[in-house]
């Protein structure tokens, strides 16, 4: 494969980039958010409370970020099934 081969995947190659890093950093924001919005229930919570709390706001954290990545792939896409 030439050089010239590779150059025109970077378009598309840097398109993924910023897909995937945007991505992360929505998945970062996502989590670090938990810690100021949990902490104040947790306050007291006995164990499995607090367990069970974290663990509710984790599965809600990922149903949003999961969402997002739905909307984001296109209705077209044969390989998004």
């Amino acid at each position: 494969m030439s050089r010239s081969d590779h150059t025109s995947d970077a378009p598309l190659n840097l398109a993924v980039e910023r897909v995937v890093t945007s991505s992360i950093d929505r998945v970062r924001s996502k989590l670090l958010t938990l810690c100021s919005e949990i902490a104040p229930r947790l306050i007291g919570a006995k164990q499995a409370d607090a367990e069970a709390m974290l663990m509710d706001a984790v599965h809600e954290a990922l149903k949003e970020l999961d969402a997002v990545a739905e909307a984001a792939v296109p209705e077209d896409d044969p390989e998004a099934a």
